[in-house]
């Protein structure tokens, strides 16, 4: 086994049997490199791994498992697991370019017109969905976001996707219900948007759930408990969602943040 080629399993037998191995080799300076004990089936893998890993060298004079310092292995192993990691990530980001590169083509061609609506089922996947479409925009992205408080964890990942968004030249405007505005994470998250260009306003009215990326592509809740999902493609469904968020947004405050309280309830 090549150095820095361990997985999970190899890491989960050095943290149980290995180790009580390497203890007790430890303890008495060396162990017996034929001791039945260590040729059992449930030990043998065990001594093999600490054989690789060069945490036991065999000495052949003797014939005895000596310890090593694991001081110096761990950066044999250590390293290429985080090069692998780091190769992982970069592979993970160019596989997001190119997923992204091929969702713009969809939205934009005539397939998205012959299935206008599609289902997204699952929080997860709803979540997965929307973070790919707002990962594509580049023009303009609009969002009403009803219910007012939002959880802090929620709002954490909303923002490093919308100062992305942001950071690329992408118009947003967000409109919440006056209710968030007495929300201090929200708020916060408001002052950070904000800061980098975002636009927020407040409505003292109801409505629903509704993204909207690029005109492209809107995102509604089909279900109640928002565990179904509507993508919606068609351009005309689309500018009637764009219609009813900018009546909305015209009849809507500025959220200010700079205030103790809502200016109005």
């Amino acid at each position: 086994m090549d150095r820095g080629s361990y997985g999970p399993d190899d890491r989960a037998l050095l943290e149980t049997t290995a180790t009580r191995i390497y203890t007790n080799a430890v303890a008495h300076g060396s162990l017996p490199a034929d001791d039945p004990r260590l040729q059992d089936e449930r030990q043998r893998p065990a001594v093999d791994l600490l054989l690789d890993l060069g945490l036991l060298r065999h000495d052949q004079h003797s014939n005895r498992l000596l310890p090593m310092d694991p001081a110096a292995v761990q950066s044999q192993v250590v390293v290429p697991l985080g090069q692998q990691g780091a190769d992982l990530l970069a592979e993970s980001a160019r596989w997001a370019d190119t997923f992204s590169e091929l969702g713009q083509l969809f939205r934009t061609s005539p397939q998205a017109t012959v299935n206008p609506i599609t289902e997204v089922h699952g929080l997860e996947n709803i979540n997965s969905f929307i973070a790919a479409a707002v990962t594509d925009c580049r023009v303009e992205l609009l969002t009403a976001q009803p219910h007012g408080r939002r959880p802090a964890n929620t709002l954490a990942v909303a923002e490093d996707r919308d100062v992305k968004a942001l950071a690329r030249g992408t118009r947003m405007r967000t409109l919440y219900q006056h209710s968030a505005r007495h929300s201090p994470a929200t708020r916060e998250y408001v002052a950070d948007i904000t800061a980098q260009g975002a636009e927020v306003r407040t409505l003292d009215e109801f409505f629903r759930r509704l993204i909207v990326v690029d005109r492209q592509v809107a995102v509604v809740p089909a279900s109640d408990n928002h565990h179904v999902a509507i993508a919606i493609y068609d351009k005309s469904l689309i500018a009637y969602l764009v219609d009813i968020f900018e009546r909305a947004w015209e009849r809507a405050q500025p959220f200010d943040v700079s205030g103790d309280q809502a200016e109005r309830h």
